[in-house]
């Protein structure tokens, strides 16, 4: 721009198009304009490439400076004139704000689009992001990311859509995403309202979250309006078609909002669930410690329903039910334990222990058919309880009809890995010896092979 203008400035344009913009005015009954445009150039005639601009955003001088109809029609220097005002238009070309964006006289497929994602300087960008990123999180949440997607970019036509309508002579170049973020405002304001979501806040050191109306945001974007009005610079800001924006995203909302099951708010509970969860899990834990174990049974049991995959919660309502052995409940959950298919040391240490437990103190008697016992001695062996399986193999040595393959060979590569060649050798034997055909005895094979 500043080549533009240094251009402008050195060129014949100013002598040539400033006397006619003065005629155009005064032709147009605006006459204190031109009075007040040739006093500030008699004071100081650096001013003429101030006057580019001010021509600039004159639509209908522009359209009849381009089609000739200024010109006398015996101007002589039409070619220098048309010369130089190509070469102006090829510098201003390459300024992007300028190319790419929207002004209301001269709307574009692209311009249409690319003014929203253009600002005038840091400040401006800023205030945009930061409404967005406290309102806009939500919205698209509630919509989900390719609706909010093509919502937000409905919301920035139809602002710049209303620009052009109400300004269709208008040459001023219009940026900022302030339209499609005043989209995502009326948005939010229809779909959310009076709700009351979590706000995050900051106070130099120290932050929380508040549970607030989520209308609250209103006047915050108001503000940020208001001040990208008055502070942002009137030149390339597009401010009052904000509006346009404001009534198609509430206008979309609306919509969405009467179309059975189109949004999806249950997660702003999430917060609050989790928060009333946590407090009768407190309750929960008080009652043991109180001795009040039908309470507490009850409380864990109902957050257990919640959240069934809750290897916490399984712990607890076991801790509970084995004061009392012969319960159904002491047995169902001890199995459910035995079940747990995680992987991680911490529920294998379970498993043992509450292995151990059962044996010690279940009654009248053990429950737990060979299969678990099967696959508990598996998981034993891989993690290194190699006591643990070995008494869980034997055990179930005592069924002839218990396949037991998978446990052998399992407590056998164990051992080998352990450098304990010998034990290793009598379970990989034993498989090979009880189950010959099986798929485990081939891999037994290889493994005493290799180690011979």
């Amino acid at each position: 721009m500043a080549e533009a203008t240094k251009y402008y400035a050195q060129s014949s344009l100013p002598r040539i198009e400033v006397p006619l913009y003065l005629r155009y005015l005064e032709n147009n009954g605006q006459q204190p304009q031109a009075s007040e445009v040739a006093r500030s150039l008699e004071h100081d005639s650096k001013l003429a490439p101030q006057l580019l601009f001010a021509m600039d955003i004159d639509a209908p001088f522009m359209r009849q400076l381009r089609q000739g109809g200024l010109f006398q029609p015996d101007f002589s220097e039409r070619a220098l004139w048309q010369a130089e005002r190509t070469h102006l238009d090829g510098l201003l070309g390459r300024v992007v704000w300028y190319s790419y964006g929207l002004k209301p006289a001269y709307p574009a497929f692209v311009t249409m689009f690319s003014h929203m994602f253009l600002h005038a300087d840091f400040g401006h960008l800023f205030g945009n992001m930061l409404i967005l990123g406290l309102i806009g999180y939500v919205v698209e949440a509630a919509l989900g990311s390719r609706r909010y997607l093509v919502f937000y970019l409905l919301a920035g036509l139809a602002s710049g859509g209303l620009d052009v309508m109400i300004h269709p002579d208008s040459g001023i170049t219009d940026i900022g995403a302030s339209g499609a973020i005043a989209g995502v405002m009326g948005m939010y304001a229809v779909l959310f309202g009076l709700r009351k979501i979590r706000f995050f806040y900051w106070l130099v050191f120290y932050f929380d979250y508040i549970r607030a109306p989520a209308i609250i945001m209103l006047p915050v974007w108001l503000a940020n309006e208001f001040y990208q009005m008055f502070l942002a610079g009137p030149s390339r800001v597009n401010n009052l078609a904000h509006v346009g924006g404001l009534c198609a995203g509430a206008a979309i909302a609306m919509v969405v909002k009467r179309t059975q099951g189109s949004v999806d708010v249950s997660y702003l509970d999430e917060s609050e669930k989790e928060a009333a969860f946590q407090r009768r899990y407190e309750e929960g834990i008080k009652r043991v410690a109180a001795l009040d174990m039908p309470q507490a049974a009850r409380i864990f049991g109902e957050l257990h329903a919640e959240k069934p995959g809750d290897r916490g919660l399984l712990v607890q309502r076991y801790n509970i039910a084995k004061l009392s052995p012969a319960s159904e409940l002491f047995h169902a959950l001890s199995q459910q334990i035995l079940n747990l298919t995680d992987k991680d040391a911490e529920c294998i240490k379970l498993q043992n222990a509450t292995y151990k437990e059962y044996f010690r103190i279940a009654q009248p008697s053990i429950r737990w058919t060979p299969h678990t016992l099967l696959a508990l001695a598996r998981r034993f062996a891989s993690a290194g309880f190699l006591d643990d399986a070995e008494k869980l193999v034997n055990v179930l040595g005592k069924s002839p009809n218990a396949s037991l393959a998978p446990a052998l060979l399992a407590l056998g590569t164990a051992y080998a890995r352990e450098k304990q060649s010998e034990k290793s050798r009598q379970y990989l034997s034993l498989l090979i010896d009880r189950h010959p055909q099986s798929s485990e005895a081939e891999l037994a094979h290889h493994i005493l092979n290799n180690a011979g």
